[in-house]
């Protein structure tokens, strides 16, 4: 999030592309990723806070399994074992709040 230019200049693949305004989405979305992430490390401290914050968090997952194996940009071999390992959180936070 420190160098845009480099960062939409990977993303894009194009240098004639490259375009300030499709910058926010992806920012956005690692912003949102480290906020999530950091709220499940607080969860893992305060117990109180673990069903909403999983519940977020297995949200989350399902949206971006969703997106990787459904989604309309073709997958790489790191994107299924991003995809499969999310699915596998999403399984085991949600048998977490289950109580299994």
């Amino acid at each position: 999030m420190s160098f845009p230019q480099a960062d939409l200049a990977i993303s894009v693949r194009n240098q004639d592309q490259r375009r300030l305004d499709n910058l926010p989405c992806p920012a956005l979305g690692r912003a949102a990723l480290c906020g999530l992430c950091t709220y499940r490390i607080y969860s893992a401290y305060f117990p109180a806070t673990r069903p909403p914050i999983l519940t977020a968090s297995i949200i989350e997952k399902i949206v971006i399994v969703t997106l990787i194996f459904f989604g309309p940009v073709k997958r790489t071999l790191a994107m299924t074992a991003f995809g499969i390992i999310d699915g596998v959180l999403a399984v085991l936070f949600i048998a977490y709040l289950a109580g299994v």
